[in-house]
Order: structure tokens, then sequence, then C-alpha cells
């Protein structure tokens, strides 16, 4: 697995899985991991600018989307995200146009319209997602829910 946004480890905790790549912008909070999981070498962590372009059966971003305020920042996201997971890829994000949110920090997009119209290889799993908890309110009411993707296509075929 491949969590881009991996923060201080909060998702990595609660997952039992034999490998994991946590990929973050701040050199603070992956020291913070590596020490936290150092005695794990199933488990490596690594800057954005120094991420190799590696790939995993599940690539994830939780809570990461709508901080992307610049348009080409989330494009490229989007497309190393997608690039990343083989066969799955899981995002937890709100899914709405809103661009000033009145928050500096926050924008929202339509994330699963920009899914659907640049990675058609992949399908949404409508299915498994309505399994799931309902959405968490956030920002201003707008909702947080876990959007799951998968590969119709494996890479090399």
């Amino acid at each position: 697995m491949i969590e881009f946004g991996c923060g201080d480890g909060q998702q990595l905790r609660t997952l039992h899985i034999p490998h994991y790549v946590g990929v973050d912008v701040s050199p603070i909070v992956l020291s913070t991991c590596r020490k936290e999981f150092g005695d794990d070498p199933s488990k490596v962590f690594v800057l954005l600018d120094d991420y190799a372009d590696q790939h995993a059966e599940l690539s994830m971003s939780v809570d990461v989307i709508f901080h992307l305020m610049e348009v080409n920042t989330y494009d490229d996201y989007l497309a190393r995200l997608f690039a990343a997971g083989t066969r799955f890829v899981i995002i937890y994000s709100t899914s709405t146009d809103l661009a000033d949110t009145g928050v500096s920090h926050v924008r929202h997009r339509n994330v699963l319209a920009d899914v659907a119209a640049r990675f058609p290889t992949f399908r949404r799993m409508t299915e498994a997602e309505a399994t799931l908890p309902p959405p968490v309110r956030f920002d201003r009411g707008h909702p947080t829910s876990f959007f799951l993707s998968e590969a119709t296509e494996t890479i090399g075929s």
C-alpha cells in the first residue's frame, strides 16, 4: 500500500498490511513516523520530492485533496495517486465544487467527476461504498466520504 499524505501515521496504526509506503511533504511528520514505526522494515516513509513512482495494489489519500489549493498541485496529485494504485485507489474527501470556502487552506472540488473523466481504467465501487458508515460532516456541512475505485485493467495488460 502507498499512502499519499501519511501525516502522523494515524491510518497506519489501524492497518495490518504486509508492506506500506508513506509519502508526505513534511519532513517533520515523516521523522515522527520513522521513529514510531522504525522497528518494522515493512514500513517505509519518503518525502514527496523523493517519491520514485512506486506501485502497490492499493494507493490511498485521506484528508488531503481538499487542502490542495493550486490546480496544478491537485492535477499532479490525482495523477500520482492513480498511477501508484495497480488495483485499488481509496480517497477520503469531499466531492463538491466550491473554490471559495472562506478558509484559506481548503478548496472543494468535484473529485468524483474528475476521477471519472481522467482515469477511465478505474471504476467506482459504489456497492462497496454503500456498506461504509455515512459521511462525516466537514467544513460547514460538506460531506466527507470514502470513494473507492478499482482498476479495470492491470498495469502491463
